[in-house]
């Protein structure tokens, strides 16, 4: 429980997180995974590893603990429990963050289906699901794998939960997964634009104007669903991307994540002229030199930004 509340402090992890060893990892799985350890215990336990899997170092040490098949046999023991399974689930988050072998792990341990198994156990746990669109967002990087989410009816799920759900941690992770899961695929993408599915990343940005991780998602998946197609270009215009990209610019401009997406989207939209004219009306020239202020050292977003601002002064 000391340790519990020292973890609930995330400033004081860093302070802490030589404690936090391989060989002291090792004894906290070696208990997670004991048979005669109680319940309560493995409880607050599950919550250590939550947390402290958000400190970088920590997190790396847990890598080269953590068995993933054993990690969600203890996870199906528990079944039952919503708040156990959400935290469980922001842990292996996490882990698959830090490591690309986990991606593949849970993957193969049927994890996947066992998170969609508990998203439609539990349909009204917004934490639940905040950690499932999180989880499916960060391994669904290769080929198969996304493969295998959509096959799942991984898009659906996704979009589902960013109708149920209005919140910003939920929109992002969504955003992430979708991004990754239109990415090259033409039947998902043709399932998105049919549906008018796309409305809900535009949504998602217009009212949660502070959380740089979602504009930077939404970004992405938005810059995915128009890619070579002239008739999706055309399907955003209803959702006033250049207003809601505007606003982007005054609230975020100067946080990094945020403007890695999003200048990678403008250079794209700005091929249509349509669409050049509405930046002009809407200052993107001033917006964009602004910008240059604080490019963060980042060679990306220079680029970006010069290119758009070329074709606007040209224009």
């Amino acid at each position: 429980t000391g340790l519990w509340n020292l973890s609930a402090y995330e400033s004081k992890l860093d302070n802490c997180s030589n404690y936090f060893d391989n060989l002291f990892i090792d004894l906290l799985f070696g208990l997670f995974h004991s048979p005669t350890i109680s319940k309560r215990i493995k409880d607050v336990i599950v919550e250590i590893f939550a947390k402290v899997s958000l400190n970088d170092d920590i997190c790396a040490t847990m890598s080269n603990s953590i068995n993933i098949t054993n990690f969600f046999g203890i996870m199906k023991s528990f079944i039952d429990n919503p708040h156990f399974q959400a935290i469980s689930l922001a842990t292996l988050w996490s882990l698959a963050f830090a490591k690309n072998i986990h991606q593949r792990e849970i993957y193969e341990a049927k994890g996947i289906e066992f998170i969609l198994e508990l998203s439609k156990k539990y349909p009204n746990d917004k934490q639940l699901h905040t950690q499932c669109c999180g989880v499916l967002w960060n391994i669904s990087i290769e080929d198969d794998i996304r493969l295998f989410i959509t096959s799942k009816q991984g898009i659906p799920y996704a979009l589902q939960a960013m109708r149920n759900f209005p919140k910003s941690s939920l929109q992002a992770a969504a955003s992430g997964l979708i991004r990754n899961l239109i990415y090259d695929h033409p039947a998902n993408l043709d399932f998105v634009l049919q549906t008018n599915s796309i409305k809900l990343v535009f949504l998602a940005m217009k009212n949660y104007t502070d959380n740089s991780q979602l504009h930077d998602q939404a970004s992405r998946a938005i810059h995915n669903f128009i890619h070579a197609s002239e008739t999706r270009c055309n399907h955003i215009a209803k959702y006033n991307p250049i207003e809601t990209f505007a606003t982007t610019l005054k609230t975020l401009g100067k946080r990094r994540q945020a403007m890695l997406g999003l200048t990678g989207l403008i250079t794209n939209v700005i091929q249509k002229q349509v669409f050049r004219v509405k930046m002009v009306d809407q200052n993107y020239i001033n917006l964009l030199v602004a910008q240059q202020q604080h490019l963060f050292s980042e060679n990306q977003i220079e680029a970006n930004v010069s290119y758009t601002l070329n074709g606007l002064q040209t224009f």
